[in-house]
This record gives C-alpha cells, structure tokens and sequence, in this order.
C-alpha cells in the first residue's frame, strides 16, 4: 500500500503543478487581455471624438448647401433708390421694389469719409426711410449758384450745384440672402417742391 501512496502523491503534484502552470498562463492570458481593453476602450474614444467632429463638420456643410440653395432660389430683385433731402440734411432711402428687405443698412459717402449711416430691421416694397448725412449742405453752400452770366459776349451757363455721392446698401431679402449694392447719386440745393423728387 505504500508504494500506492506515493504514487497518489505524485499523481497529485503533477496535477497540481500542472494547474500552477495553467494558471499562471491564464493569468498572463488576463493581463494581455486588459492591456488589448484599455487600448480598445482609448481607440474607442479617440472614435467617438471623430464621429462627434464629423457630425460638426456634416452640419456645416449641409448649413452651406441650404444657403447655396436659398442662393440658387433667391431671385427677386431689389430697386433702390437714394436722394438727398437739402431741407432736412437728410438722406431718404427708398426700397423701389415690390419685395421686403430685412436688416438695411445703408452708409452714405461724401468725399472719401462717411456722411451718414441708416438702419432699418424691415423696410417693406415701396417704402423709404431717412437718416441725417453730415457736412453736404454745407459743401453746396461753397459751389457758385446756377445762373447765367454775359461778359465780353462770352455766354456761361452754371448749372444747378451739386455733390456726387455713394450710398452702400446691404440688407437680407425675403429668403434670407445676404445682398448688397452700390447706389451713386447727387445733392443739390434744390428745395422742397421744386422739381421732381424721385
């Protein structure tokens, strides 16, 4: 019975030495496997901050070809018309179209600087609004009047006198399409009533 024993015994520590050497490899196995983990969960959340940006950057881009669209569709065309009110020192901004336009801003220049600036957040078709503009009456009151003189049997004809000016407008349409436009025109000292106004 004795040499049963021993050999129960070693049957024994063979088998335990062999689950020593399972486990010990199951063990590296569990150490490699939460070393891959970690990396999977780090590129997992380098992936999501990617299909975050790439929503940001899908957004954008479907914003742009809205906005081409609404381009594309925006056909309406604005009419202004500016004039210079010598009374009031006023220029009178004019929406000569059927359409609303959002936003208007105007800015009048008189010699290389700015005269006068307007608002208005909604100017309906056919309206008009008005906004002081600086230093014009004044420059009409240096230029000679208009007349005609004789001397020497030289006839000379002044015209009636005037400044050039610029009005910048930029206003949305009724689409919502930014639009901008460049109106030229001039101040004279012609008073209310006399002459035509538009």
């Amino acid at each position: 019975m004795g040499w049963v024993s021993v050999l129960i015994a070693g049957v024994s520590a063979g088998i335990a030495f062999g689950a020593v050497v399972v486990a010990l490899r199951a063990n590296k196995i569990a150490k490699d496997g939460n070393q891959i983990a970690q990396r999977a969960q780090g590129t997992a959340v380098d992936a999501n901050r990617l299909a975050v940006q790439a929503n940001e950057i899908a957004r954008d881009a479907n914003l742009i070809a809205q906005r081409s669209v609404n381009i594309a569709e925006d056909q309406t065309d604005y009419i202004w018309a500016v004039k210079f009110d010598h009374d009031k020192s006023v220029a009178v901004v004019r929406n000569d179209s059927r359409f609303t336009a959002r936003e208007v801003t105007v800015v009048v220049r008189f010699e290389d600087s700015t005269a006068g600036e307007g608002r208005a957040d909604d100017l309906p078709g056919f309206s008009e609004f008005v906004f002081p503009v600086d230093g014009v009456r004044e420059a009409l009151a240096k230029k000679p009047p208009a007349g005609v003189s004789s001397s020497g049997g030289i006839t000379v004809i002044r015209s009636r006198p005037s400044v050039p000016l610029t009005a910048w407008i930029a206003w949305l349409s009724e689409l919502g399409v930014h639009r901008s436009c460049r109106v030229e025109f001039r101040a004279s000292n012609v008073k209310k009533g006399k002459g035509r106004i538009w």
